[in-house]
């Protein structure tokens, strides 16, 4: 584990409880995490929004497994979202209205 793993991990459980932690997708060595112990129906603060960034940052690819189907609305995946910035439409979408 590098140094900004660790702190990264460290960060995730002062932000988050000693119950947040990051499990590889398939091995350490390889890119992407789970990101485990986090209610994202929950609104996130400044600090907890700048540290899933970070996460992504870091580790390219992240998920968020046992969320709540049930009780995770749109509204919970468009605030988790705008954390992130405005979405930008994939050029291909404008070509089928060229004419």
């Amino acid at each position: 584990m590098t140094t900004s793993e660790i702190e990264l991990k460290q960060k995730l459980h002062q932000h988050f409880g000693a119950a947040a932690m990051t499990t590889p997708l398939t091995s350490p060595e390889r890119m992407g995490r789970r990101i485990e112990g986090i209610d994202l129906s929950q609104t996130l603060n400044v600090d907890q929004a700048q540290l899933i960034v970070d996460l992504l940052d870091h580790f390219q690819i992240i998920c968020f497994p046992n969320q709540d189907q049930a009780g995770f609305s749109l509204l919970d995946l468009e605030r988790l979202a705008n954390h992130f910035g405005a979405p930008i439409p994939h050029p291909k979408n404008y070509a089928n209205y060229a004419d």
